[in-house]
């Protein structure tokens, strides 16, 4: 009965977001009656408010931000230093693990597991309901050997990219978590800010969304 009401109310609310609320400030959704101070269950408005930001909303840490686009400035040695780190492998072995376990589920996130960025871009997708498969790599990335080491690298080729968390979304690369790709996919916090309302409403479905993400897959695949 759950599924079946949650399945309803999303492709219900799916249409109004495609024609009209995605150009508006931030959402607020509530359950209220004809009165003021009058609710009726069963009866569902969406009130516009512009009381937080999308960084609010997502409780975006800054200075992990800061963080993260000072590392971007070290991807081009990064890259030649994954591949040192990886040595000499099978490209074609590990492309074919990388494949399979980045199309194994809707949403797929590559972590080290000591990573402050992996833990805060698990907390949001858990925060917006989202299911998703992690594949940690290792502790960290100069701790990485073997075969992890080369998954690393070969990221960086197929994908443009060896820093983690990395995320996939139906098999394709979505970028990590405040920076895109290499192949033009913004990353988490950047898609989700240039979506106005989408974390409110993300928050709002995850009590009603037994699939886990159904929603920010249809955005994701909206906005191309």
């Amino acid at each position: 009965m759950a599924r079946n009401l949650g399945a309803f109310v999303l492709a219900a609310a799916l249409p109004l977001w495609i024609l009209g609320l995605r150009g508006r400030p931030a959402h607020a959704f509530a359950l209220a009656g004809r009165g003021a101070g009058e609710r009726r269950p069963g009866r569902l408005l969406v009130t516009m408010a512009a009381e937080k930001s999308p960084s609010e909303e997502l409780a975006v840490s800054q200075p992990l931000r800061a963080a993260s686009a000072t590392m971007g400035l070290l991807k081009p040695m990064m890259s030649i230093e994954s591949k040192l780190q990886a040595g000499i492998y099978d490209r074609k072995q590990i492309q074919n693990e990388i494949l399979s376990e980045v199309r194994s589920s809707t949403f797929v996130i590559y972590t080290y597991s000591l990573s402050p960025f992996s833990t805060e871009a698990k907390r949001m997708l858990d925060d917006l309901g989202v299911k998703y498969t992690e594949v940690v790599l290792g502790p960290e990335w100069f701790l990485l050997l073997g075969r992890a080491a080369q998954k690393r690298a070969e990221l960086g080729e197929m994908f443009g990219r060896t820093s983690l968390p990395q995320i996939f979304v139906n098999g394709n690369p979505f970028g990590g978590l405040y920076d895109g790709d290499g192949v033009g996919k913004p990353g988490l916090v950047p898609f989700l800010e240039s979506e106005p309302g989408a974390v409110g409403m993300l928050k709002f479905f995850k009590a009603i969304d037994p699939s886990g993400g159904a929603l920010l897959n249809v955005l994701l695949r909206s906005a191309g």
